[in-house]
């Protein structure tokens, strides 16, 4: 299970009930550059922004790669909830830290198999300013850049990671499958 019936209606309560939600332009911002560098080096045909809220960086993508074929996907939100094709390149910002943790690693597993090349993922690491209707915080895991370093290496190979105050930041490869041209070499660990 990717998402329970239950937390699907509240997040979709949050979409509807505030208009900004899912369209925050920070992650946008800082999304697109690292988005950018990724498509571009990898000469990527298709990108997926899983989690993408309202699609605000499916459109910003798409504005800058015409002839790159970009979807999103977001369970919690009619127009994204199809289920998604294998990309290139899956993007996923201020996503990981609103999963149930009962489903946690399911979606992960979920990203990489829709993971052709490469994955970037940017994670919250401290808690939301915003509540659900039931009174919990939005952000459901509140964990350390080492406990999502430690889960995601299970499962990747973590080619660039970033520690950040408030987030961290993955770029990561499956450890198989990915044909050598598009291999991004090195691994890399960048603070601020």
């Amino acid at each position: 299970m990717l998402i329970s019936e239950e937390y699907r209606n509240l997040n979709r309560d949050l979409h509807s009930d505030i208009p900004e939600y899912g369209k925050s332009i920070r992650t946008i911002e800082s999304g697109f550059e690292m988005a950018n560098k990724l498509i571009g080096v990898t000469k990527s045909e298709t990108v997926l922004d899983y989690g993408c809220g309202k699609g605000r960086l499916v459109e910003s993508l798409q504005a800058r790669w015409p002839s790159v074929a970009v979807s999103g996907y977001d369970p919690a939100v009619e127009s994204f909830s199809e289920q998604p094709a294998v990309s290139d390149v899956v993007v996923s910002f201020d996503v990981m830290e609103h999963i149930e943790p009962e489903c946690l690693t399911n979606v992960l597993a979920h990203i990489k198999e829709l993971t052709r090349v490469v994955a970037l993922i940017e994670i919250a690491t401290t808690p939301a300013m915003k509540t659900l209707r039931d009174g919990r915080n939005a952000h459901l895991i509140v964990e350390s850049h080492a406990y999502w370093k430690d889960l995601l290496e299970r499962h990747w190979r973590i080619v660039l990671e970033e520690e950040h105050k408030m987030k961290s930041i993955f770029v990561l490869q499956p450890h198989y499958g990915v044909p050598e041209t598009k291999r991004i070499t090195g691994t890399h660990k960048a603070s601020s």
